[in-house]
């Protein structure tokens, strides 16, 4: 995930990098089964880039066993105390990538990087059975963001910025089931080893078309003058 979180977002969005890195101690929280632990990271990590919040009704599915309603009912009920805790940006966003009040902002990268997640997101829902075997400790939060994934298609017909924003929250436990999913589809070892070079070569692919074909790599990124680049 070098390419999205090492170079797009931490070069860009350093806020916002350091809401991820503190989101993905929360992670680890979670398969750990610290509740507390992962609200407080979750909170720490607002406190750089306010929409983090969002994601702190996943602090009350840790130690749940999985299921729609419970996650709906997590949302429901920490899904106010996010908002009021968003309040005071949520015009600022509404302003920024609905209104479009500074001028119109669109991210042509954003389709591809959803796409690579609604991909991750249908493998993993296509062997879940496998993984809720082969990963009991992880399975509820890997779950859980297959979701995510999902849910985040609606909002490229409302601004792609925004989604290219919120895709960055997904990212690592996007990494996590691409790690697992060639030892849960493949029986075969070798072929288990050979399956995950596939994700490495994807993402190498991903990275060199964006520095050659993007607009916005070429003004903002390039002028760094990274010998490879």
């Amino acid at each position: 995930m070098f390419p999205i979180l090492g170079i797009q977002l931490s070069m860009s969005g350093l806020r916002q990098a350091l809401a991820v890195a503190f989101l993905m101690g929360g992670l680890d929280a979670f398969i750990n089964g610290k509740r507390i632990k992962v609200a407080l990271y979750i909170l720490i990590g607002s406190t750089f880039h306010q929409s983090a919040i969002i994601l702190l009704p996943i602090a009350f599915m840790v130690g749940q066993t999985f299921s729609i309603a419970r996650v709906l009912a997590c949302i429901a009920a920490l899904l106010p105390a996010a908002i009021y805790l968003l309040s005071d940006r949520a015009a600022v966003y509404h302003d920024r990538y609905i209104n479009e009040i500074y001028g119109e902002m669109s991210s042509a990268g954003a389709i591809y990087r959803l796409g690579l997640l609604v991909i991750t997101a249908i493998l993993f829902e296509i062997y879940r059975n496998r993984m809720a075997f082969m990963y009991p400790k992880e399975y509820n939060l890997m779950r859980i963001f297959s979701l995510v994934s999902f849910s985040l298609i609606p909002i490229l017909f409302v601004n792609s910025v925004a989604l290219h924003r919120l895709i960055y929250y997904v990212v690592p436990m996007q990494a996590y089931i691409l790690a697992a999913l060639p030892g849960v589809i493949f029986a075969n070892r070798r072929d288990s080893r050979l399956a995950q070079t596939g994700p490495l070569a994807l993402y190498a692919a991903y990275i060199m078309v964006w520095f050659s074909l993007s607009h916005h790599a070429n003004v903002c990124y390039v002028p760094y003058e990274n010998y490879l680049f």
